[in-house]
Parts: C-alpha cells; structure tokens; sequence
C-alpha cells in the first residue's frame, strides 16, 4: 500500500519524514517551555496560574449529637381479669 503511494523508496521517505517530525517536535517543544519559563521569570503570567484558595486547616469541631429517644413511661398495671367473679 506504502509503496504504491510513494514509489519503490518507501522506506527511506517514511524514515525522512519521521526525523524530520521529532526534529520538529522536539524544537517546537523546546521552544514553548522557554516561553513559558520567560513568562514565568519576568512576572508576565497574566492569570494563567492556578487561584489560591484560603481553606481552613482544621473544621470547626460539631456538637456531639445525643439522641432523643423517649423513655417509656411506667403504665399502671392491668387488672388481672377474673374469669370468676366472687359471690
């Protein structure tokens, strides 16, 4: 398929091209991070760093919770019911 494209010497256009690219890459990169290194040192950010945020390093400590289960109150004893009544 290669060969079709780019004729009999793929190998070495696609060896060319591939330097050629990292080449490319590699200063292109170098040459963002002296950017941004400049940037950086001459005080130029411009907003592009991150906000600081004040947060406070320990919460506020909560009040402890007490449940509020209601206590039961004692309820006066049933009659037994006589199934005898007294004559």
């Amino acid at each position: 398929m290669a060969e079709a494209t780019f004729g009999a010497d793929t190998g070495n256009v696609l060896s060319k091209a591939t330097i050629n690219s990292a080449i490319a890459f590699f200063v292109l990169s170098a040459a963002l991070f002296l950017g941004r290194i400049y940037q950086h040192t001459h005080g130029q950010g411009g907003g592009a760093a991150l906000p600081t945020l004040s947060v406070p390093l320990a919460p506020k400590p909560m009040a402890p919770l007490t449940p509020t289960v209601p206590t039961p109150t004692p309820a006066a004893p049933a009659a037994p019911a006589n199934s005898n009544p007294k004559p």
